[in-house]
């Protein structure tokens, strides 16, 4: 994997990377828009209890982004230190990254509780499609009123990638879907072949 550089100046790179944190930010409300993502969640209380956790929920959504966003820069950090041979101070920023994104984890799951492997999908698929249809086409237009024609390419051609990936998404949802109409089909023919078993041994 090649990681492209893309610099911007510091005024700049401080605009962008405020609207690169909104957008981890909106896409986890995207996320919780979906009511049924897991039992356990947070996201299944009652109306009357969620405006109650409203600043909870705000919280734990600015931590993952934030927590996010520290894991993704240290990763970069590391490997431009690398790049210019200080590895030791890389090693310390991926060690630091493994830590925030461990973070990450823990704020996520108090969000999204444990969901099946099924809803990951689906949720993957949401925020991919939620990215190049809204996401990022809003930065391109944002970037392009402010003159800032790198962060423009950047959004456009982060668009191009979310829509691969959520086609990516979508066709394993469809054979995981399959696959497990299948498995239902076993699973009922081995419950109706114990049923004729046991009827037989009440007989």
């Amino acid at each position: 994997m090649v990681c492209r550089r893309v610099w911007f100046p510091r005024s700049r790179a401080n605009a962008f990377q405020r609207k690169l944190i909104a957008g981890v930010a909106q896409l986890v409300e995207h996320f919780l828009a979906k009511e049924d993502v897991t039992s356990s969640s947070l996201v299944t209380r009652s109306t009357q209890e969620k405006m109650v956790l409203s600043k909870t929920l705000q919280n734990l959504e600015s931590a993952l982004a934030g927590e996010s966003m520290a894991h993704i820069k240290y990763r970069y950090f590391a490997q431009i230190a690398r790049d210019e041979g200080y590895h030791d101070i890389a090693d310390h920023f991926e060690h630091t990254a493994d830590q925030e994104i461990k973070h990450a984890w823990g704020h996520l799951e108090l969000l999204v509780g444990y969901p099946s492997t099924k809803q990951c999908l689906e949720m993957a698929i949401k925020g991919e499609t939620y990215e190049y249809t809204e996401m990022y086409p809003k930065f391109e237009d944002e970037a392009i009123e402010e003159g800032d024609s790198n962060a423009a390419l950047e959004a456009r051609m982060q668009a191009n990638e979310s829509k691969m990936h959520a086609a990516a998404f979508i066709e394993l949802l469809d054979k995981a879907e399959r696959r497990f109409a299948a498995l239902a089909k076993v699973e009922e023919r081995h419950a109706n072949a114990y049923r004729q078993k046991l009827g037989e041994l009440d007989e």
